[in-house]
């Protein structure tokens, strides 16, 4: 019985393992920075997403949360979309748990910038931007200076897996 245990143990970890393992075949899109830093005084990270980008339909961003500077362990989301000059498409949230430590996440985008291409086909092309937008919960005891300690360094690549 111990020896079937530990087999079955070893291939739901093997299994694991090469689901996530990410493997050499995806292919990045770079933005114009590798790293950028979010603060609670600026929560709100603008990086320009071009037109050649865009029309490759790139399959996912990767969000990767470097540093974290959070002293006071306040809650921390970050919502991640495109913006264009009248529009707003949302990619998803994420939440940093616990709140400081860093981490990847990576987030389907193939239908959100489908909908994007399509919805600019005609006219003149209009600025689009991937947004990170800082949150942080407010609390009852939360002061402003608590949210100025708050800091991030963050890159973001989309990519297509290829």
């Amino acid at each position: 019985m111990r020896f079937y245990f530990s087999v079955l143990v070893s291939l739901v970890l093997c299994c694991n393992a090469s689901v996530n393992h990410s493997g050499g075949n995806k292919n990045p899109v770079l933005l114009p920075q590798d790293d950028y830093n979010i603060t609670g005084d600026g929560p709100l990270l603008k990086i320009p997403a071009s037109w050649d980008t865009l029309k490759t339909i790139p399959d996912e961003v990767e969000i990767t949360v470097s540093e974290v500077a959070n002293p006071k362990l306040k809650p921390v989301s970050i919502s991640v979309y495109f913006l264009g000059k009248e529009a707003r498409w949302n990619v998803s949230d994420f939440t940093l748990y616990p709140p400081d430590r860093p981490g990847t996440f990576v987030f389907r985008t193939s239908e959100v910038i489908q909908k994007i291409v399509d919805q600019n086909k005609e006219g003149a092309k209009a600025d689009i931007f991937l947004c990170l937008e800082l949150n942080i919960r407010p609390q009852s005891d939360t002061k402003k200076e608590d949210y100025s300690s708050v800091k991030l360094k963050i890159a973001a690549q989309l990519r297509n897996i290829k």
